[in-house]
């Protein structure tokens, strides 16, 4: 095996690598930036690549999306305790509390007949609920820039299905909830067979507490009694909704999406066709020039906010005749409920300008909302 080595030095502009092949003086070597968004390119390297693109069509470019708690919010204060669980502040208060509870069944595991540990608890409990009611309280009287962040989180968008389009359509579910939703939500699942009073036992375990030896039964079902189930919740956060919660709440959510993204285009100085007429003009962006660069960069966070409307819009559309499906199924009208769903889907198959991200969330997440209306229904009428 060949191995070639040629040195890079910072001041001299030459180049350390290792190569598995001979490589010829004066032959021209070329390097991989690796998968990165054009901002990034454009911020570490001073360029933005034209058709930022990896050989199976994915595109890595990103733009930033703020979704913000409102301080206007009817359900403010149910709604920001659960959305600021994840914060590192919070996270903080949510520490205390577990060492305390940590601590008391580390003195109870030395002989202690359960009574302390329940008293632990139970403190540590209270004291957890008043910092969240205090840290609350601030932020209605505080217009510090502190308390502004809490309100906002920010997440990078690409066209894809990933990490981060999972959190932000779990954060839209959150912001878009009802009193009700809010509150199941909030809650940690119970087990799908059936086994009531477990979600705080995983609660626990997950969290590296003690949930083998708990202290018996209450008449509710729980482990430690009613006042720790309140604690049942915490450690599922507003990023955590992976999955539509109801027809209502997933409309809403994709018009606060559409709403926010509209909002995000009208901040730029031009339209994205503005900036694909400009860059056919290499007399007024010349092929490599700054000027270029940053219009291809623009230009590619306007395709994701455009992508992310037309999810949205999509989804609207899907789901206002899924509801008209809904309503004919109330009052008995529907003669065939899946001749036009599936149509549309059929529609959206065989046209090449539909995203396969938002053809299968169509078909997978609108469509199990479909059959569970549609079956809801049947059950009401």
């Amino acid at each position: 095996m060949f191995l070639s080595i040629i040195y890079f030095d910072l001041w001299t502009l030459t180049y350390l690598c290792f190569s598995l092949q001979p490589i010829r003086a004066s032959s021209q070597v070329f390097d991989s930036y690796g998968q990165k968004c054009n901002h990034r390119f454009l911020l570490n390297y001073g360029f933005a690549v034209e058709d930022n693109r990896e050989l199976d069509g994915f595109c890595p470019n990103e733009v930033p999306i703020e979704l913000s708690l409102s301080p206007d919010d009817e359900l403010y204060d149910d709604r920001y305790e659960f959305w600021i669980r994840s914060d590192s502040n919070t996270n903080n208060i949510q520490g205390n509390f577990h060492s305390a509870v940590i601590a008391a069944a580390t003195a109870q595991s030395f002989g202690g007949d359960g009574q302390p540990i329940l008293e632990a608890f139970a403190d540590a409990l209270n004291e957890h609920v008043l910092n969240l009611r205090n840290r609350t309280v601030r932020s209605h009287s505080t217009t510090s820039d502190d308390s502004s962040l809490e309100l906002t989180k920010r997440v990078r968008l690409c066209a894809s299905n990933n990490e981060n389009t999972k959190i932000l359509f779990s954060m839209l579910r959150v912001l878009s909830a009802n009193k009700d939703e809010l509150k199941t939500m909030a809650n940690a699942p119970k087990l799908p067979f059936g086994d009531t009073g477990s979600s705080l036992y995983f609660g626990r375990a997950f969290s590296s507490l003690n949930a083998d030896k708990p202290n018996g039964p209450d008449n509710n079902g729980g482990i430690f009694g009613n006042r720790s189930m309140y604690n049942s919740g915490v450690f599922r956060t507003c990023r955590d909704i992976r999955h539509p919660i109801n027809l209502r709440n997933e409309k809403v959510a994709m018009k606060l999406l559409l709403d926010i993204v509209s909002s995000a285009l009208k901040e730029y100085n031009c339209s994205l066709a503005q900036d694909i007429s400009d860059l056919l003009n290499e007399d007024a962006y010349p092929k490599f020039s700054n000027r270029r660069h940053a219009k291809i960069q623009v230009r590619g966070e306007k395709e994701v906010l455009h992508h992310f409307a037309s999810w949205a819009q999509t989804a609207i559309d899907i789901i206002e005749d899924i509801e008209s499906e809904v309503e004919n199924e109330k009052n008995g009208l529907s003669s065939d409920s899946n001749t036009k769903f599936e149509s549309m889907i059929t529609i959206m198959e065989n046209d090449d300008l539909v995203h396969f991200h938002i053809l299968r969330y169509c078909m997978d997440v609108l469509g199990t909302l479909r059959a569970n209306a549609i079956q809801s229904a049947r059950y009401k009428r």
